[in-house]
Formats: C-alpha cells, structure tokens, sequence
C-alpha cells in the first residue's frame, strides 16, 4: 500500500497535512498484520509505504505522484487500485485523470457523518471508449 498524503502548503484553505492520518493508517495496518501472525487470518503481507505529501491545491502535484507509483510499482497497473477517498477536490482531480488510462482501476469509499458509517468501496467504472477520442 503506498499512501501520499498532503503536505502543509494550502494551510490556510485546505487544513493541516495529512501526514499523521497516513501515519496513523501505517501504524494499524501493521498492528493487523503483527495480530495475523499471532491469530492467522489468512491476510496476505502488507507494506505500507508513506511517500512525499503533496500540495491539496495542486492536481498535476497528485496526478505526477499517481503515475510514478504506477511506473515504480512493482504490480501491473491492473493490480492497483488508486483509492481518493478523503482527498481534496484537487486531488480527486489528479488521481482521476492518473487513472485513465485502461489498466487501471478507481475507487472510494462514501462516509455517512449522522450514521457514523462508511459505504463501499465503490469502483468508478467509466466507458473507457470515451476516453479514447481525446487525442
């Protein structure tokens, strides 16, 4: 799991990073894993990886992050799920348009705030033939 959370750069419009949050997610997916060791649950090994934060504000700053996670990984893109639950409306922007392309997948979850629970996950599923007319 590769996570980007958001840095400090847009305080004033966007609140604080996001970095504890992401920090946060490692810290219990670790716990889970440690837990499925000594109580095995079949889960399969999960690292999780914190990569630079980037600017809420900035769409090409998400977008640019998206695709090097797709160029690095060690997965087929078709294996990776880009999840924008949370973000900013920005980074919705940049993560949507990174997942384009045919071999990748979209998703996130929706949280219900009056009943405290989360729906999901949702996967994006767009006709990919539109796409193909934009040159």
């Amino acid at each position: 799991m590769c996570l980007s959370p958001s840095d400090d750069s847009q305080i004033n419009q966007f609140g604080g990073s996001s970095q504890n949050k992401a920090e946060e997610i490692k810290r219990r997916c670790e716990d889970l894993q440690h837990n499925a060791i000594a109580n095995p649950l079949n889960l399969p090994p999960l690292q999780v990886q914190i990569i630079k934060g980037v600017s809420p504000a900035d769409a090409q700053e998400t977008f640019d992050a998206v695709n090097q996670i797709y160029r690095k990984s060690q997965y087929g893109a078709d294996e990776i799920v880009a999840d924008f639950t949370g973000v900013t409306k920005p980074m919705t922007v940049g993560m949507i348009m990174a997942g384009l392309k045919r071999d990748r997948v979209l998703e996130y979850v929706s949280y219900n705030p009056a009943i405290k629970k989360s729906f999901g996950p949702y996967v994006i599923d767009y006709q990919h033939s539109a796409f193909d007319l934009i040159g």
